[in-house]
């Protein structure tokens, strides 16, 4: 009775996640965001930082290949004054995920999150590592550290499939700092939402066969796999990626990109950008000033971010986004707005 029981709930979660799907396929072009839009464009909810652009791998996918502004770290004094900017006018979510660069070459970078997590008005904070640096660090300073969040990005789960994505040495590095950081993760009662986000040019069915899989599996973590990788202004070329991998194909932009108004992104010399994505130089026009110089509110109200985001309605758009496969309309938003009618 108990199986029949446990059968009925599955089919039943089943029916009725098809049938939300289905009805918010229906619903969202209808839902007007006026309201939504103009309260962040007052205040953003997010904020991200570039805590450094410098990185220890060579991702055959990433755009850090192709980096040509001068490489450095954000200093503490400019990060403390734009977290407590973000915290004073009402604060919201941080994450760490820099448009490229490992942020745990960053000697600060645990004292950064501390001091974000001492803010009240701080939520939730995350960040993505390529995990090279994890097994040379204490996993207890990362875990304990008030991040919420943490996506370890790895080529597969052996050392010759890892080369041939990262093109860095550094396979054993990872997988002893992978069970350092789970160990320590399951000591602290799983504090922390671990996922491993694996960018590989094997089929998924490989390398959940590898030995070193099977004993990660032993631990918790969320497993995200991915083939689709965006040409960074068509900066890579399909050749360039390796097996399986595929270049996206760039959607029709009918809207503005909702990226432009999940929060700006201060980068590590300063600047503020309005894209923190695929800006990869700082140089392109989504850069609206110096957090040494302006507030976080006065460059997201400045006139040029509404011109930005209305230049989209008219195919007038940025140059770097012409070819952005990245690009996604604002129905993250729209499924926001339908998520709290819902609740």
């Amino acid at each position: 009775m108990t199986d029949y029981f446990n059968a009925v709930s599955v089919i039943s979660e089943k029916i009725i996640s098809f049938t939300r799907r289905k009805l918010e396929k229906f619903i969202l072009p209808f839902i007007d965001l006026d309201d939504v839009l103009a309260k962040i464009s007052q205040k953003p909810t997010s904020l991200g930082f570039q805590v450094t652009n410098i990185c220890n791998a060579n991702c055959v996918f990433c755009g850090y290949q192709y980096l040509k502004s001068s490489k450095g770290i954000l200093s503490m004094d400019l990060f403390k004054k734009a977290v407590d900017e973000f915290n004073c006018f009402g604060g919201g979510n941080i994450t760490f995920t820099p448009i490229v660069g490992e942020p745990l070459i960053d000697p600060s970078f645990i004292e950064k999150i501390k001091y974000a997590r001492s803010r009240q008005n701080i939520a939730h904070i995350s960040f993505f590592t390529n995990g090279i640096l994890i097994n040379r660090m204490d996993a207890r300073d990362i875990i304990t550290s008030g991040v919420n969040s943490v996506t370890i990005s790895i080529g597969g789960f052996d050392a010759e499939t890892y080369l041939r994505a990262y093109r860095v040495n550094h396979w054993n590095d990872v997988y002893e700092g992978l069970l350092n950081i789970l160990k320590e993760n399951k000591l602290r009662g799983n504090r922390v939402d671990i996922h491993i986000g694996l960018r590989s040019d094997a089929p998924l069915s490989r390398l959940l066969g590898e030995p070193a899989y099977k004993e990660l599996r032993r631990f918790k973590f969320k497993l995200e796999y991915n083939i689709h990788y965006d040409s960074w202004s068509g900066r890579i070329k399909q050749q360039d990626l390796k097996g399986i991998m595929r270049l996206r194909r760039p959607l029709k932009k009918t809207e503005p990109c909702w990226l432009l108004y999940s929060g700006p992104t201060i980068l590590s010399n300063g600047d503020m950008t309005l894209c923190g994505c695929r800006d990869l130089d700082g140089d392109a026009e989504f850069v609206l000033g110096n957090i040494k110089d302006k507030t976080i509110l006065e460059m997201w109200r400045d006139q040029r971010v509404g011109n930005i985001r209305k230049g989209f309605y008219s195919s007038r758009y940025p140059e770097m986004c012409r070819n952005c496969s990245f690009y996604n309309d604002l129905s993250p938003l729209r499924k926001e707005k339908l998520n709290k009618f819902f609740r």
